[in-house]
């Protein structure tokens, strides 16, 4: 999902005041990568159509570690509940 400027910038500071250094490679270079819906996964399989949270990616600039922010706490997508 695109983010608007507006986003970018909340998310991005959100980014500055909780990430430090990246834990595999010691970078503190970050950046966004997108807003994402994880699948539920129950015992054996996806459920499609079912629920989805949607997640911000944040990638490390140097490695790729990447580390994931829920996005409705952040403002970043729909209000509380959940996505389809």
């Amino acid at each position: 999902m695109p983010l608007t400027q507006d986003q970018i910038a909340h998310a991005t500071q959100h980014v500055q005041r909780h990430l430090g250094q990246c834990p595999i490679c010691g970078s503190a270079s970050w950046q966004l990568v997108d807003v994402v819906n994880t699948l539920p996964f129950t015992g054996g399989g996806l459920v499609i159509g079912g629920p989805t949270t949607p997640m911000l990616l944040v990638a490390c600039s140097v490695c790729w570690y990447t580390i994931q922010f829920a996005a409705v706490p952040l403002g970043l997508t729909g209000s509380g509940g959940a996505s389809k």
